[in-house]
């Protein structure tokens, strides 16, 4: 199937649109993805604070008890009321341990403080005399089962899971949550005495949250939410402001606290990513993961990690979450990237339809033009063929034109050459005339003296015989002009036939070689006469020298009329002399004439070899005019294909 070049364009330019397209969403998707990163790194951060935090306050209530357990005041065979006093103190100073209990080594309460941090009165004498020896936490101490990370340099110290803690809860009245940190009481002589407890509030964790809420809050998470699970995965903190109208300080709800993340929640999806969030941190893993919050069940962003490094146990397997709302953090990112599509699909459909506007205006040009181009092209083949024939033609008549010059040039010199023989025929002629002519004029004087002498009677017959022998010359004479007569006659005939040949050129001189055959013909109709009557003369000649005197009279008559012939004769052969000098110069003229025209000619042929040479080039011209029109016309034709389909 063919498609027109509108179409093909068009559809390039939705293709190359599409890809510019796809390559910036993704190159913008890329960088979404790491502002996310970057958003994400700041979680990171946050979860990391956080750890370093408790791990720093979880070494100093480690080493308290360590501390509290060499002050010799306290230990359980002192002074009581010294050692109360010295635990008051500590209370209020640390502002952490809601209770110290100090107890024998039998597991009997000796001293407790009596007063609070804000030192209030509390009622821990109750606590005095109390069998704790039951309890896991002095049971544990004593035998030494402490909390201990030797590669961290933990030893000597016990730290209890975080609960609620019987002992302060029964001096306070209330539900205390806190964990114990506990040490053995030591003699100076290494024996064993005691046990001294860090009744700690859950405060001294629960005030870093808060700390680092702050820090979030003050980064625009305004809807962080801290969690803190046990290794066990029972929750310890759960800080979520925004769930508690924004207060920023963390409110204790026992119906979530210290219960695993399953306990009140129906298990769903979001239940089911907490849980893989935290099997991950147990094993060591941290990072970022997209999860559904439990209560509210929208998607969150969280930051989970265990609560690990060089202050801070690995064993107790704390998991510190730090969420929030994931359109808080990469909302923008998303509204950004949600701008961006509506932005290049509007774009898109801007620039096609603009593209199909274009191209349709282009094409339509263009198609307008090819037909153009087509009729142009058409008629280019048209005018080759044309001028292919036409250059055929010419070369054919070239060659005709210059076959007739070589014949007319051979004419030519055909006509020079036998001018030339005329010329020369015409100057013997003309010397045969001079002759004639001269004969004439002694054949008139010898008549007249003959006649003279016939007038003179008495000397005429004296003179017969030398008559007689006049009268022979004189026939001899009339032979050699009958003889003239007829070269000049051939002379006349030749010159017509070469004035006929000189065509134009010849004209005048044919009229005068048609004169000279008249007059030859007139002469030789004279020399007959005057031959016939030498003959007669002659005879009569005879006659009269045998004395008849009839003969003398009539020879005398022969005699005057061969006179007055030959007189006319001399006349004839006067004009024949005259026109035979005008065919010789006619002749020379006629020669000149001719050779010019020879030279003429000659340059023709050169002139029509040329043009014969230039007719070929002309026709290959045409030729290849003709081959290019054709290969136009099918590059046009094929361009036709293309534009239209």
């Amino acid at each position: 199937m063919k498609f027109s070049l509108r179409t093909k364009l068009i559809a390039l330019s939705v293709s190359t649109i599409t890809f510019l397209v796809v390559a910036i969403f993704l190159a913008f998707d890329n960088t979404l993805k790491n502002a996310e990163l970057r958003e994400s790194g700041t979680f990171v951060g946050f979860r990391n604070t956080l750890n370093d935090l408790i791990g720093a306050q979880f070494y100093e209530r480690y080493g308290d008890a360590q501390a509290f357990a060499l002050n010799p005041v306290l230990h359980p065979n002192k002074n009581i009321a010294d050692s109360i006093e010295n635990l008051n103190q500590l209370v209020k100073l640390y502002g952490i341990y809601d209770l110290i209990v100090v107890a024998d080594a039998n597991g009997i309460v000796r001293a407790a403080n009596t007063v609070d941090p804000k030192n209030n009165p509390i009622p821990s004498e109750k606590l005095k005399g109390m069998d704790v020896s039951n309890a896991e936490w002095f049971k544990m101490t004593k035998l030494g089962t402490l909390t201990e990370d030797k590669a961290k340099a933990f030893s000597g110290t016990l730290a209890t899971d975080v609960e609620i803690d019987p002992l302060v809860s029964a001096v306070y009245g209330k539900p205390s949550l806190g964990n114990a940190f506990s040490a053995p009481i030591i003699s100076s002589d290494g024996k064993f005495i005691g046990v001294i407890s860090n009744r700690a509030n859950f405060k001294w964790v629960e005030f870093e949250f808060e700390s680092v809420y702050r820090q979030l809050k003050t980064h625009g998470h305004l809807a962080a939410a801290l969690t803190l699970l046990d290794r066990s995965g029972r929750v310890l903190i759960d800080f979520d402001p925004a769930s508690n109208g924004g207060n920023a300080s963390i409110v204790r709800n026992l119906d979530i606290l210290l219960k695993p993340l399953s306990v009140g929640i129906e298990k769903n999806q979001a239940q089911s990513s907490i849980n893989e969030v935290f099997l991950e941190a147990k094993r060591g893993q941290s990072g970022v993961r997209d999860t559904l919050h439990m209560r509210k069940e929208v998607m969150q962003l969280t930051s989970f990690g265990q609560i690990d490094g060089p202050k801070f146990p690995t064993a107790i397997g704390w998991v510190a979450l730090v969420q929030t709302d994931k359109e808080n953090v990469v909302g923008y990112l998303e509204q950004g990237k949600n701008t961006f599509w509506l932005t290049s699909i509007l774009g898109t459909l801007v620039c096609v339809l603009l593209a199909t506007v274009f191209f349709h205006i282009v094409t339509s040009r263009l198609g307008l033009v090819t037909n153009e181009v087509q009729k142009l092209s058409s008629n280019l083949v048209s005018a080759g063929d044309e001028m292919n024939d036409l250059a055929t033609t010419l070369a054919e008549a070239n060659d005709q034109q210059r076959v007739a010059i070589e014949e007319s040039s051979a004419s030519i010199a055909s006509l020079l050459s036998n001018a030339n023989t005329t010329k020369l025929g015409a100057e013997e002629a003309s010397a045969f005339v001079e002759k004639v002519t001269s004969n004439s004029i002694q054949c008139e004087k010898a008549l007249a003296e003959m006649q003279s002498a016939m007038d003179d009677s008495s000397a005429a017959f004296d003179k017969v015989t030398e008559l007689k022998s006049m009268v022979e010359r004189i026939g001899q004479t009339m032979q050699t002009i009958d003889e003239i007569v007829t070269q000049t006659k051939l002379l006349s005939f030749n010159a017509s036939v070469e004035a006929e040949r000189a065509g134009e050129y010849g004209k005048g001189f044919s009229v005068v070689a048609q004169e000279i055959g008249n007059l030859a013909n007139m002469s030789d109709k004279e020399s007959s006469k005057i031959l016939k009557l030498v003959k007669d003369t002659t005879k009569l000649a005879i006659d009269a020298e045998n004395g008849t005197e009839g003969s003398r009279l009539i020879f005398k008559e022969r005699l005057k009329k061969t006179s007055e012939n030959i007189a006319i004769l001399v006349k004839m052969v006067e004009q024949i002399a005259n026109r035979t000098h005008t065919i010789s110069d006619s002749i020379v003229e006629q020669s000149s004439g001719l050779g010019q025209i020879s030279k003429a000619m000659s340059s023709i042929g050169d002139v029509t070899v040329s043009n014969s040479k230039g007719s070929e080039t002309a026709r290959l011209k045409a030729e290849d005019l003709n081959a290019l029109a054709d290969e136009l016309n099918s590059n046009v034709n094929e361009l036709i294909i293309v534009v239209k389909g």
